[in-house]
């Protein structure tokens, strides 16, 4: 077989060479040069001739194919053919007694159409042209999705019960039980200013492009980025959690290889809730965005905040513990009592944890050797013993001037203990907007 050119190819399959002569002339005049043209004698032959153009990459746009042929019969040939192939458009070239097969090529093979021999040129050519224009508006369409996908989750259009992202239309949401994930990078603003507009958007495309694998290996999906921020939705906290593990793996190997490029190292934060979030679709008919809108984005993206205030690369709220099995936690994670908080505007008081890894450093090994100290000390703070409590967090301190937390926690006590709050206090911090 002579190696076509790289153009999509129409092959012609006809056991009577005279048959494939008449095509083949007719399709010349008709396409001229614009096709690739392939001609085999038999389904068989056929087959081997699909085979060799798909390896080499090469798409057929088209198959035309006779009915009756020793062997593989045109619509047994053309059924296998589009079980490996389904966007070929397929015409089956029949006898007047034919209507039968047709009609198993119809429901088995997705026959764009079939005509009876001798057929007619002027029909043939049309038949010809209308297929061709269905397949190539086809694969425009599916381009113009796999264009959009980029923009919108796939994962939406499996939340909302769509096939593609063609059959979604404005308005649409569904209400699910999710997790919420966001990380942002600390001192970001600082790192602007050491790099050109153009390098700021290499830099954060380069970040984005290593934590997004991450957050889909643990089965979620970024629902959008913000600035520096990335916004990641889970099913379950179990996938959140995990998240929370690639990404500070991810971190610590992208600071390995900015360390061999003498760059300055980043540093993150994270925070994880979860609750009901109505997922859909808005906008306007020419601007439509996915989004997702819960209270549980809200705190999720105030805990990602109050991370920086303590100093931890990760917050939890309590429900998200709650929600997960203890069997279900990855190796190796402690977590450790925060405090409690309040969204501005929100009676709900959340208690608060922060999520830490044996080994990562040795600030984050004496968190978790002093976690029962820590935590007394809380407790003190809560119940208003301030003096036993800044006690407790000084000597945290002793062992690590760099526990951000103990910090916060040592200046509210002994501020409280020269000023005591008012008698309805109960130690809830609260969380404004970024």
């Amino acid at each position: 077989m002579a190696k076509p050119e790289e153009k999509p190819v129409v092959l012609c399959v006809d056991d009577e060479k005279i048959v494939l002569d008449s095509l083949s002339e007719q399709l010349h005049k008709h396409l001229g040069d614009t096709y690739s043209y392939e001609f085999a004698e038999s389904a068989e032959e056929a087959m081997e001739v699909m085979q060799e153009l798909a390896e080499e990459g090469i798409h057929v746009a088209m198959v035309i194919s006779d009915q009756v042929m020793p062997g593989m019969l045109g619509d047994e040939f053309l059924t296998k053919l589009h079980k490996q192939n389904p966007d070929a458009v397929k015409i089956l070239l029949t006898g007047q007694a034919a209507l039968e097969s047709a009609i198993n090529a119809v429901n088995n093979a997705d026959l764009f159409r079939y005509l009876t021999k001798p057929w007619k040129k002027e029909d043939f050519l049309l038949t010809v042209q209308r297929g061709l224009d269905r397949y190539f508006l086809k694969k425009e369409r599916e381009k113009q999705i796999e264009c959009f996908r980029k923009f919108v989750p796939t994962e939406f259009t499996q939340i909302l019960s769509r096939e593609s992202l063609a059959d979604i239309e404005l308005g649409e949401c569904v209400k699910r039980d999710m997790s919420v994930l966001f990380v942002d990078i600390r001192g970001f603003d600082n790192l602007l200013q050491q790099m050109s507009p153009k390098e700021s958007f290499q830099f954060l495309n380069g970040y984005f492009k290593r934590i997004e694998p991450s957050i889909r290996k643990a089965g979620g999906f970024v629902d959008k980025y913000i600035g520096d921020a990335a916004m990641a939705v889970f099913h379950n906290t179990s996938e959140s959690m995990e998240a929370v593990v690639n990404l500070k793996q991810t971190i610590k190997e992208y600071n390995r290889d900015r360390h061999a490029k003498e760059r300055q190292p980043i540093c993150v934060s994270m925070g994880i809730h979860t609750g009901p979030l109505m997922l859909g679709i808005v906008g306007v008919e020419s601007r439509m965005q996915s989004t997702v809108i819960a209270d549980a984005v809200n705190l999720a993206s105030r805990l990602e905040g109050a991370a920086k205030i303590f100093g931890a690369t990760a917050l939890v709220s309590q429900k998200v513990l709650d929600d997960m099995p203890a069997t279900k936690m990855p190796q190796g994670i402690q977590t450790r009592f925060l405090g409690k908080v309040q969204v501005k505007g929100r009676e709900e008081v959340v208690r608060i944890h922060e999520i830490l890894m044996k080994s990562e450093d040795t600030t984050t090994n004496i968190k978790m050797e002093t976690k029962t100290e820590f935590e007394d000390a809380l407790n003190r703070y809560f119940a208003k013993d301030f003096t036993g409590s800044a006690q407790i967090f000084q000597n945290i301190l002793q062992r690590s001037k760099a526990d951000l937390a103990a910090q916060y926690y040592l200046q509210r006590a002994e501020h409280f203990a020269q000023q005591p709050p008012h008698e309805n206090w109960q130690g809830v911090e609260i969380l404004t907007a970024k």
